[in-house]
């Protein structure tokens, strides 16, 4: 949401009265998550088409998938990584890969903006226990997961959408596609707004942007309402994680009372 001080959202410049710039902001914020909401759904559909497309070709062969996977990173600037991993011991799934033991091929961008290959089965042996596998094995959905730090992709602030790979009735892998939220935080952050600023929280209510860097990752906003025993805060993260759009009078950090655009 973009939160703005009372003393921020009147225009003295324009005709001299206190003209509200409630509509502008409102604008602003709406355009601001459906931008937001189309960076979201191409991440989503670059898992969705990879797990899609080896669902079938189980019997693709690395090359062929880290060519699905370089592809997928090329046509999307948003996508910081994507890969997939495979079901330990499968003798009928992507034959170029060792049965013996998962593999996960994995491209990310590096800090450089240049595309990166791992095996994340390599780094960590126990990837199928990971929320990013295991969630979308056991229900056998798609999905996104909450905000984690990957050491893979350089120690940065990530969310990552997962998909399954089903063959027939059988979960044999999992595809998935990283998004930055470092990087979404960057762009928030340079928003200009006189008097206020934008924040951004996850399904669960966690701050994954805010001006504040010591509450990301850290605190979630019914947390902090809860310390600070701001029962508008409540109100406005349960507004936020159901999807709702609206406006609202809270109290700030700081004290100043203003309006929360969601």
């Amino acid at each position: 949401f973009f939160f703005q001080a009372e003393d921020g959202i009147r225009d003295y410049k324009v005709t001299g009265v206190q003209t509200c710039a409630l509509p502008i902001l409102t604008e602003l914020t709406l355009h601001e998550s459906a931008v937001r909401d189309g960076e979201f759904a191409g991440v989503a559909l670059a898992a969705e088409t990879a797990a899609q497309w080896l669902a079938r070709n189980p019997k693709a062969d690395l090359a062929q998938i880290k060519e699905i996977l370089q592809a997928s990173l090329a046509a999307n600037p948003s996508l910081l990584g994507c890969g997939v991993g495979f079901e330990p011991n499968l003798d009928d799934v992507s034959a170029a890969l060792s049965p013996q033991r998962p593999s996960s091929p994995f491209l990310f961008r590096d800090r450089d903006g240049e595309i990166r290959q791992a095996d994340l089965a390599k780094l960590d042996s126990s990837f199928t226990l990971s929320d990013w596998y295991l969630i979308a094995r056991t229900l056998k959905q798609p999905g996104w997961t909450e905000p984690a730090y990957d050491a893979e992709a350089g120690g940065r602030l990530v969310c990552t959408y997962s998909a399954p790979i089903i063959v027939g009735d059988r979960v044999v892998g999992v595809a998935r596609a990283d998004v930055s939220l470092d990087d979404l935080h960057d762009r928030v952050a340079a928003k200009p707004i006189e008097g206020g600023y934008c924040m951004i929280v996850s399904q669960e209510g966690t701050f994954i942007s805010h001006p504040d860097r010591d509450l990301i990752m850290r605190w979630s906003i019914f947390a902090l309402a809860e310390w600070r025993k701001e029962p508008d805060w409540d109100s406005l993260g349960r507004r936020m994680i159901q999807g709702r759009s609206g406006i609202e009078r809270i109290r700030d950090l700081d004290g100043e009372i203003g309006r929360a655009h969601v």
